[in-house]
């Protein structure tokens, strides 16, 4: 009977010193890792994100139809939305007045250069038989067969045929070389008005990568300036994680270093890709309250399972020593349990006196 009595103060106190024991060190084992600011154990803040590619126009516009919702998933090529450019419609109006204005002027060119054309040869003979009749009139003047006067207005004449000759070819040089800069001009402006006819495409507004579709879409009648304002934007490729390494964290965190990523009762397992070789300001959600703002080292994490996070969610990135990357909270839990407890669990001495507890008869 006191036998009875001695194993069951025994097994009460042993359980009292485990009670004790388990809220000493849980205790203190929260407080070091909250208090620790990621000293020791890695407590990181980040983002998911992916390749972001922005639907935008490089011109004035307002928004008249959006085909697209938040979430969608679409393809290259894709309609997203059309709008309407007046300063563009006024471009290209511009470029069909200058080009009618232009393909005028090369028509009246070209019928002035075919005139020209057809007169040189005519010119030319007639200049070359005045100067064939003064030669013979200089030959027939030298017999004393010819008057003067009818020398000089052979010779009249002949000069007459030759200026016109001279003219017309030096107008047919000039119409060339003035017809050859209007087509060029020509060509030029129809190629500009082609080019913004392409890139305007009557406002229509396509996927340029396939992927899921943002939270912020532009609304119809909305104006849209360039360089500020885009229409939508589309997430492409697989998710990742952006992570600001805290500039207090004593350990040096390496490529392929495997990490615990968590947010609302989730957890997936990943690893450090990539070290940027920036740093950046923490976003305010993951800056301690009263302390100054710090800057951390961004590091650019891959994840096991890609979806199970939605884009743009905010997580906390931590080390494996606590959960082993485990991924649930249950095995996490184990996992802690194991870590604190194992070395009290699997000490001799504790050994020793279960032993000796479990000979005592009752």
């Amino acid at each position: 009977m006191s036998e009875l009595k001695v194993s069951q103060m025994s097994w009460g106190k042993l359980f009292r010193v485990l009670v004790t024991g388990t809220a000493v060190i849980g205790s203190g084992a929260i407080g070091f890792y909250y208090y620790s600011s990621g000293v020791l154990v890695l407590n990181a803040g980040g983002l998911v994100t992916r390749d972001r590619v922005y639907v935008a126009t490089p011109y004035d516009a307002r928004v008249r139809e959006v085909f697209v919702r938040p979430g969608d998933t679409v393809v290259a090529g894709q309609k997203i939305a059309v709008v309407d450019s007046p300063s563009i419609s006024k471009t290209l109006a511009e470029f069909s007045i200058e080009r009618a204005k232009i393909s005028s002027r090369v028509a009246q060119l070209e019928a002035r250069t075919t005139i020209v054309a057809a007169m040189v040869p005519v010119a030319r003979a007639g200049a070359k038989q005045a100067n064939e009749f003064m030669a013979d009139l200089n030959k027939a003047k030298s017999s004393g067969l010819a008057l003067n006067r009818s020398l000089h207005e052979v010779t009249a004449a002949s000069f007459t045929a030759t200026e016109r000759l001279l003219t017309m070819i030096s107008e047919k040089i000039s119409l060339d070389t003035e017809l050859a800069s209007n087509r060029a001009a020509l060509a030029e402006i129809t190629s500009a008005s082609d080019n913004l006819r392409r890139v305007y495409a009557d406002g229509v507004l396509t996927a340029p990568v396939s992927g899921v579709v943002g939270s912020a879409i532009a609304s119809p009648g909305e104006v849209l300036t360039p360089g500020s304002n885009r229409l939508a934007s589309i997430y492409t490729g697989t998710s990742f994680v952006l992570a600001y390494m805290p500039e207090s964290y004593l350990f040096e965190a390496a490529e392929g270093q495997s990490v615990q990523v968590s947010a609302h009762r989730q957890s997936v397992s990943g690893q450090i890709a990539r070290i940027l070789p920036v740093t950046d300001a923490l976003p305010p959600e993951f800056q301690p309250p009263n302390r100054a703002r710090d800057r951390g080292q961004v590091v650019k994490i891959s994840l096991n399972d890609a979806d199970r996070f939605a884009v743009d969610q905010k997580i906390r990135v931590s080390s494996c020593i606590v959960t082993g990357c485990k991924e649930s909270y249950v095995e996490q839990a184990k996992a802690r349990v194991i870590l604190t407890f194992g070395n009290l669990l699997s000490s001799p001495a504790h050994a020793e006196r279960i032993k000796r507890e479990a000979s005592v008869k009752p």
